[in-house]
């Protein structure tokens, strides 16, 4: 019995990076090596998760293969993973780095050939996920979840053609109007300039959010930066993103209440939690089966 049944590439054809062109040379790759591919392009916001779901639902064992950044892998891995938990499936899903941070292929994969190589041999591995769970919805982050700062920065950059100075920039102006977010903890009210939950070592392509790299263990890393004032906060973010991560702790899982609708991004994913909701984020041990 194989690991996964068919293969199938996902990318979309209209992005800045170099989706198609990766896409194409991963599946001629593979096509040399018997393995049957298709490719399949997405052609609206959103598309990739009904990919996945389809896809899923419809094929033994699939190895969904997203030829994207970390957003687009965050929608392939929503969807597999919402036909797991409807319909019992078993896809297998990877990232074939394609974007411009690329945090979980960069935190996980050694390089594209050793990449193929352990598609070939059909290692498949099972990770953990985060699931943030509000009394709306249910959603899924192979990477980190992060409020405050981090999905206002996020906003930004996914508006504008970016570069490293320009990225820099919006983060600097972002930082420097961000204004705090209040969560009920444990019953007390706090303000966050910034709350990140990491799954894995890297974020946001420059941030290191570990010193460990525990892909499988059933925990996460909390890492908080509670609002004082500006010099404070930036202060915190050169010691916890530069010099050494600030975790908290590591968890299984973490409870809070929003005061306020609230911008949260998942992997770079924006969403919007509305005013008080009750939201778990949880570890989901060694739920997700890929490749890396």
């Amino acid at each position: 019995m194989t690991a996964y049944g068919k293969v199938f590439i996902i990318y979309n054809p209209k992005s800045t990076g170099n989706g198609r062109a990766n896409a194409k040379k991963v599946a001629s790759k593979l096509k040399n090596n018997s393995i049957e591919v298709t490719l399949c392009a997405t052609t609206h916001a959103g598309h990739a998760e009904e990919l996945a779901y389809d896809l899923a639902n419809k094929h033994y064992n699939p190895l969904l293969i997203s030829a994207s950044g970390d957003g687009g892998y965050n929608e392939v891995i929503n969807g597999a993973l919402r036909s797991q938990e409807e319909k019992s499936t078993k896809p297998v899903c990877a990232v074939l780095a394609s974007g411009n941070a690329n945090d979980h292929a960069s935190a996980l994969q050694k390089n594209v050939e050793s990449f193929i190589e352990h598609i070939l041999q059909e290692k498949v591995r099972h990770v953990d996920v985060l699931m943030l769970a509000s009394s709306k919805n249910i959603r899924y982050a192979h990477s980190y979840i992060g409020i405050g700062i981090t999905p206002a920065i996020g906003n930004e950059l996914n508006k504008k053609d970016l570069n490293t100075l320009r990225e820099i920039w919006i983060a600097l102006s972002e930082i420097s109007k961000a204004k705090p977010t209040a969560l009920l903890v444990n019953n007390k009210q706090r303000s966050f300039n910034s709350l990140v939950f990491a799954n894995t070592a890297r974020m946001a392509k420059y941030i290191k959010t570990t010193e460990e790299e525990l892909p499988n263990d059933g925990k996460f890393e909390v890492i908080p930066i509670v609002h004082h004032n500006k010099f404070h906060f930036f202060r915190k973010l050169l010691e916890t993103f530069i010099l050494k991560p600030n975790v908290q702790h590591r968890a299984k899982s973490y409870t809070f209440t929003t005061t306020q609708k609230t911008k949260t991004q998942l992997d770079g994913e924006i969403i919007t939690i509305d005013k008080n909701s009750d939201v778990t984020i949880q570890s989901l041990k060694r739920r997700l089966a890929t490749i890396y």
